[in-house]
Order: C-alpha cells, then structure tokens, then sequence
C-alpha cells in the first residue's frame, strides 16, 4: 500500500540535456595548445642573470657552448632546447670543520692528517675560492651543474694536498703557526696547478683548531708559555732599546744644534773681528796718511826754516865780510861803524836850512838824554 503524503506535489519537469556540437573540439584543442606552447615558449625562452653570477649557456640542438659574464636577461630556445647554469662568481668559502651543521656537509668532516713522525693530528680547513669567469664551461662540462664541483673537486683536492703537505712535517713544527702559514701557501700553489683546468681559482687556504693528543698539547702550552714570556721579556728588551734609541737620537740632536749654534756664534764673532780688523786697516790707513801729510808739512816747514837760516846766515857771512873789507881799509870805517853805533835806535829830524839847492849847514840837537853837537859839512 502506497502512503502518499500532503506535501508530495506533482513529479517536476527535467529539462532535456544539450548535447556539445562535437565538431567545435578539434578547434578549442588546437586554440589550448597554440596557448599552452606559447606560454610555455614564453616561460622558457629566457633566464635571469642576477650580478655577481655568470651563466653557461648549452645549446641542445648544436652542442655548442656560450658564457654570459654580465648581469641581466638572456634569451634562447624554449622548452629545454637550450640549457642555462648559474653558477656563484664571487669569492666563496668551503669549509671543512668538526662541528656538526657549520660546514659544507653539515656533519663532521674536519681533515685527519697523520704527521712526519707518526701523530695523529686533526685541523679544521676553510678554502677560499672563486669561478674563472671565462672557464666557467669546463666546470659544468667535466664536472656538472650546480655545485657539484665543490664536493667533487675543492673538498677532495683540498684534503689530499694538507694531508701530504702537512704529512711532510713533525709533530713540533705543525705547532708552529708561521710553519703553518708556508705549507698553506703551497697548499694553495698546489690546488691552483690543478683546480685552474677546470675553471677555479683558489685566493687562501686556512688551517684552524688544530688537535693533538693530550700529553703533546699539555707540552705545547708549556711551551707557548715560555714563548710568551721569552717573548715578553724579548717585548721589554726591543722597548729598551727602542728607548736608548730614542736617547741617542735626541742627545745627537741636542748634540747637532749645540754645533750648529757654536758654530753660527763662531760665525758671528769672526765676522765681527773681520769687520774691526777692516775698521782698523781704514783707520790706521787714515792715520798713516794724516801723519804723512803731517810729516810732508813739517818737513816743508823745517825745509824753509832751514832755507831762512841759510840765506841769515849767508846774510851775517857777507856782513860781517863787508865788515872785515871795512876794517880792512882802516880809518874812515871805523868811524862809520861808531858813528853807525851811536845813531842806532835814534831819531833824526831834520829841516832845509835853505831853499836852494846847495846846503851849507847841517845841524844836529841832541835831545835830552843825548848833549848836542854841532858841526859844518859842505857838500859839493
């Protein structure tokens, strides 16, 4: 028996389903893949070439191998025609510790080196490297993509070579850091000879932590200890010296300007002595020449006196010549010569007795002192 309930209503009415026109599918097919082709041709014809990355560019189709150094967009065949491998052109560091998670491989992987007199000696490694831009195919070519080369080739060359440079040394002379320092020098020459073919270039090679076995490091820090306190003292003698230097430098210096000095005061006083002696050269040249005027005119002067005397003497030679040629003619002389006697240093005034010519009287007064005489004399 059939319950047929209130709410049932008449059965609804079904639209009858469309059918697809089948001959519009080979059309959107094609439409789908010229857009999932272009697309994908879009997406896959170019890459990225971010700066401090260089780009090796394989074509599929020739084989043939580009490199692109510069940063920025690189075209070429989609959809796997072509490949493209970046790879990190800066300086990178390739660690080999014994810390867990800090290295390359993230586990314990720090170099164990069995030196020249048989210890076990264990170094952490760090390598410094970077790609030769213009050789980056042949790391993609003989090694692979991506960073494949720094497993296969920096890890395994790096750890060959310190294990046999190192493998040279004694115990002692690992512990020296400026031994450590030339065998990680040639370390590095070492890996250049070998890793340059391949396009890498090693800058540095680090040799850290080194681990000896207890009783060795226990002898080592001794000895740093006393290298230390060699060196310390090695500190106080070179400060010492350096101070005595500084000594000597300063007395030389004093030592140099005291000469310098002395010698522009020797300077000074020999040109001033200079200057005096001229001074006195030019007065005693005066002076000389003062006195031989001098002399020239006393001479003059005693020339002349001389000359006086000669011509008085001469004079009183021929006086007292005429005097003696008086004597010598007797009486009438000697007469005058009183007379003359008498009359010297008087006074005779005398008048014309007469207008004419012709005197026939002379008179002569004696003055007070002196009696008169009067006497006649005629001339003719």
């Amino acid at each position: 028996m059939t319950v047929r309930s209130d709410f049932d209503g008449p059965a609804p009415r079904r639209r009858p389903a469309q059918q697809f026109p089948m001959k519009k599918v080979p059309g959107l097919v094609v439409a789908l893949i010229f857009v999932v082709v272009t697309v994908g041709g879009l997406l896959t014809s170019w890459t990225r070439v971010e700066p401090g990355m260089v780009a090796v560019i394989k074509n599929n189709v020739t084989r043939g191998e580009t490199v692109q150094t510069a940063s920025g967009l690189v075209f070429h065949l989609p959809f796997g025609l072509t490949d493209v491998f970046l790879l990190n052109r800066k300086v990178q560091v390739f660690t080999m510790t014994k810390d867990v998670g800090r290295g390359d491989l993230q586990t314990r992987d720090n170099v164990k080196i069995k030196v020249a007199d048989g210890s076990n000696v264990e170094a952490d490694v760090e390598v410094n490297f970077k790609i030769i831009p213009v050789e980056a195919a042949h790391i993609i070519r003989r090694v692979g993509p991506d960073e494949a080369f720094k497993n296969k080739m920096i890890r395994s060359y790096t750890r060959a070579l310190i294990r046999e440079q190192y493998g040279l040394l004694t115990l002692e002379a690992v512990s020296d850091p400026a031994t450590r320092t030339s065998q990680n020098v040639r370390v590095k020459e070492a890996l250049n000879e070998s890793l340059r073919t391949f396009g890498i270039e090693v800058t540095q090679v680090n040799t850290t932590r080194f681990v000896f076995n207890k009783e060795y490091e226990r002898l080592v820090k001794e000895k740093k200890a006393t290298s230390q306190e060699f060196t310390n003292q090695s500190a106080a003698q070179e400060k010492a010296q350096k101070e005595q230097e500084a000594k000597i430098a300063s007395a030389t210096r004093t030592k140099n300007t005291t000469i310098i000095q002395a010698r522009g005061v020797a300077r000074k006083r020999i040109v001033t002595v200079e200057n005096e002696a001229k001074q006195l050269i030019a007065r005693a040249g005066g002076q000389a020449y003062a006195k031989r005027k001098e002399g020239e005119r006393s001479f003059e002067v005693a020339t002349n006196e001389a000359r006086a005397i000669e011509a008085e003497g001469l004079n009183t030679a021929q006086g007292i010549k005429r005097l003696a040629d008086a004597y010598a003619r007797g009486g009438v002389g000697l007469v005058k010569e009183a007379i003359a006697r008498k009359l010297l240093g008087k006074r005779i005034n005398g008048r014309p007795y007469s207008l004419s010519e012709k005197i026939e009287r002379f008179e002569v007064k004696r003055d007070s002192a002196i009696p008169a005489a009067t006497g006649n004399r005629e001339e003719k």
